[in-house]
């Protein structure tokens, strides 16, 4: 009996992807997996004074800026504002982000909600709104919107479903 065919060796898939974009050139050459565990100054833009910054509040990596509960907040509070019937809440509606606000927020519809300072977030004390300024974050659909954060969200996701090559 004669021998089937030999299967042709898979070609090895040449890659083009990159983001040098959004990282600094020294980062370029690096893995998602390896960019997220990286710190935020890896971000093109971020630098050393919005590292220190955001250590300030416990955020070392871009992981943890991806991944960060007041960016992801705020980002939800964003997106979702956009889907409010102004002044359309059934009376026996029971939607809050009662855990998410300061208090005296509570009430307010999402699209007020996003105009507020970054303070209003339930755990960021008043000094949030200084340092978060510096960063050109004034509100809490700054944070919701805010590019690196955006960047480093993409960034944390995308190195779940990344091969190592290396080997």
């Amino acid at each position: 009996p004669a021998e089937p065919p030999a299967k042709k060796p898979k070609k090895a898939p040449v890659y083009r992807m990159n983001i040098n974009e959004a990282v600094d050139k020294e980062f370029e050459q690096c893995s998602f997996k390896e960019l997220a565990s990286a710190p935020t100054s890896a971000l093109q833009g971020v630098a050393t004074r919005g590292r220190d910054i955001l250590k300030k509040f416990g955020v070392k990596t871009i992981r943890g800026l991806g991944r960060w509960k007041f960016y992801r907040m705020a980002k939800a509070i964003v997106g979702l504002s956009a889907l409010e019937a102004k002044g359309g809440r059934a009376e026996d509606a029971a939607l809050n982000i009662n855990q998410a606000l300061d208090k005296k927020h509570e009430g307010k519809e999402l699209c007020d909600i996003a105009k507020l300072p970054p303070s209003a977030l339930q755990g960021l004390a008043g000094w949030a709104d200084e340092e978060l300024g510096k960063l050109h974050v004034k509100t809490i659909a700054d944070l919701g919107q805010w590019k690196f954060a955006q960047w480093a969200e993409w960034i944390a996701d995308l190195a779940e479903f990344e091969d190592d090559l290396s080997a």
